[in-house]
């Protein structure tokens, strides 16, 4: 296995914690970001999300693809 292979497989297992649905601030935890990097990210797309009242929500399976830049999907 490569070095990159065990990053990926180590950042896979330490997101196996959060719920398959995410809120903004548990993104914001996991990428180390601010409220408006968030924010930008689903309005411009990059991140699928879902209008909850107020807030939004954003789907597990998106924010890996954002972060493996979709390379999850290709290989399975």
């Amino acid at each position: 296995m490569t070095t990159l292979e065990q990053v990926r497989n180590r950042n896979h297992k330490s997101l196996k914690k959060y719920p398959d649905v995410l809120t903004v601030p548990q993104v914001q935890q996991i990428l180390s970001v601010g409220q408006y990097s968030v924010y930008k990210l689903i309005k411009d797309g990059t991140l699928h999300s879902l209008k909850v009242g107020h807030g939004y929500r954003i789907v597990k399976q998106s924010l890996l693809d954002y972060i493996y830049g979709g390379e999850l999907n290709e290989t399975a």
